[in-house]
């Protein structure tokens, strides 16, 4: 049985929340992985993401404490809200798609202003500029999901 490339998988919200709590609070690399081993898309993503050829990886990595050395906590924190945020679009009608396209190219615009200043300002974190510019219109995302 073969599997599209990009089939997504659905997330358990519980265990994507508890996952983000935890790197909130920087929890030691094995407390995260405890947590997101019990959820299958999310190591699927995980451990595709530290298999890529981004990675250059020069043996696979075939756990989830090992993927989450290689990628780092910010970057696992990333891919945790971006699983979050598709578990948003699952259920998305036609009629909906020119919102989410107009949200997204507001989100991104906004995302990559902020980090922009955060540079120009010497901010020390401007991923984290960039993420806050992402999410800053959620509740936006969450109407054109949510039946009016």
């Amino acid at each position: 049985m073969e599997l599209a490339p990009d089939l997504q998988l659905p997330s358990i919200p519980e265990v994507t929340l508890r996952a983000l709590d935890a790197c909130q609070r920087d929890e030691h690399y094995r407390t995260i992985s405890d947590i997101v081993a019990v959820d299958t898309a999310l190591v699927a993503r995980i451990l595709a993401l530290a298999n890529s050829a981004l990675y250059r990886p020069e043996t696979p990595i075939r756990s989830v404490e090992q993927a989450l050395l290689r990628l780092g906590l910010r970057r696992f924190h990333t891919l945790l809200l971006t699983a979050a945020l598709r578990q948003l679009l699952f259920e998305l009608g036609g009629d909906q798609w020119q919102q989410l396209r107009d949200f997204w190219r507001h989100s991104l615009t906004t995302a990559l202003t902020a980090k922009a200043l955060a540079t120009l300002t010497r901010y020390q974190e401007p991923d984290e500029a960039f993420m806050l510019g992402m999410l800053h219109n959620i509740g936006e995302l969450i109407a054109i999901k949510t039946p009016g």
